[in-house]
């Protein structure tokens, strides 16, 4: 991480005095854990995001690599259809 910035935030007293102690446990500054909770934070909204992206027919689920014909996708529809 070379193109690192400074930054001003606010946070609850508590809350600051929380991360401070969990710095003397892990023997890290502040600046290096709140880093680590951004990334890990971040990187699972975007996870998240992807499942809520990849849409669903039906029984298939369209984010996977799964295989299935266009035949089984009408003939699982018609049969939910029919049987309704």
């Amino acid at each position: 991480m070379n193109n690192l910035v400074r930054t001003t935030i606010t946070l609850p007293q508590d809350l600051l005095k929380e991360a401070k102690l969990r710095t003397i446990e892990e023997n890290k500054n502040l600046s290096l854990l709140i880093r680590e909770v951004l990334v890990k934070e971040l990187r699972g909204i975007n996870q998240v995001c992807l499942k809520k992206a990849m849409p669903k027919l039906g029984k298939y689920n369209l984010g996977i690599s799964a295989k299935f014909s266009r035949k089984e996708i009408y003939a699982d529809y018609f049969k939910e259809k029919l049987s309704s």
